[in-house]
């Protein structure tokens, strides 16, 4: 894996420049800029409004960290579903307008498409998270909220960037039509934001309900800790706790760590099995045959 990282040559890939100059030069990405934008800031400058900005009481540090932590919230669910949406028609793009099969006769691996598609959606990403910074700088100039914080806040981004991107460009790649991967990938980030919370809450209940024992159960924290909602949330407020996990804390990792681990590994295997799908079946048993032939030597 690393090695074919190190063989990706990002100066003179020819997908990667393709991709940038292709999505940065159409009026589409000047206009989702402004949109996005337009979108955060309303909701944070309501939510400075409705905390007592305009009586005053904005100063307060208190209300400026959960100011922040609201905008944070509002801007992951936003990523969640921005990455997959630039992924999921990555790959089924190219198939509908007939050019997959002449990529695919390039001297380009299907690893090389496959990342370089990854890379060129999450660098326009990028663009938009490090252009809502001045948001930022607004709570943090009263206050409340350390620096160090943000830059975990950030950090957290980029691992639900990349897996959420993962994910749609699984989708892309596993179906043909573009419609279906992108409503595929937003169902499974829906569920990801919400129903992990949900799911484990119900099988909380339900235990409770099977057992007549109404107490929170630490053990079910290992799928609610997959919630990226309440990651981030804990990242600013690191006693509040979980559904189902009350005060005592069963996982062996930190959540963050535990979330972190479990969906990078994910993608990485998302990111396999894509590679394995967009692979010719010729090109594949060629490899074997060859592989055979130099373990017969």
């Amino acid at each position: 894996m690393i090695q074919r990282l190190l063989s990706l040559d990002f100066v003179s890939n020819p997908i990667l420049l393709r991709e940038f100059r292709a999505r940065m030069r159409t009026p589409k990405t000047v206009v989702l800029l402004v949109l996005y934008l337009a979108v955060l800031g309303a909701l944070t400058m309501a939510f400075i409004f409705v905390s007592g900005f305009g009586s005053g009481n904005a100063t307060r540090p208190g209300e400026n960290r959960y100011i922040l932590m609201a905008v944070a919230v509002i801007q992951l669910v936003l990523l969640a579903f921005i990455a997959p949406g630039l992924t999921a028609g990555a790959i089924s793009g190219e198939r509908e307008r007939q050019t997959l099969n002449i990529l695919l006769t390039t001297h380009l691996s299907p690893f090389k498409i496959l990342f370089s598609k990854l890379i060129s959606s999450m660098a326009f990403i990028w663009l938009v998270l490090f252009s809502t910074l001045p948001l930022y700088a607004i709570v943090l100039l009263h206050g409340g909220v350390s620096p160090i914080k943000l830059l975990y806040m950030f950090g957290f981004y980029l691992v639900v960037m990349v897996s959420f991107g993962a994910i749609g460009l699984f989708c892309s790649t596993w179906f043909k039509r573009t419609g279906v991967a992108v409503v595929v990938s937003y169902l499974i980030s829906l569920f990801l934001l919400g129903g992990t919370a949900i799911a484990g809450e119900m099988i909380n209940v339900f235990m409770s309900a099977l057992t007549g024992n109404y107490v929170a159960r630490p053990s079910l924290a290992y799928i609610t800790a997959l919630n990226p909602v309440m990651n981030i949330w804990q990242i600013f407020e690191p006693n509040s706790y979980m559904f189902t996990m009350g005060q005592n804390n069963k996982l062996f990792l930190p959540p963050w760590l535990y979330f972190s681990s479990v969906y990078l590994i994910a993608s990485v295997l998302l990111m396999w099995l894509s590679v394995r799908l967009l692979t010719p079946v010729k090109r594949r048993m060629g490899e074997k045959i060859q592989a055979k032939q130099e373990a017969a030597e």
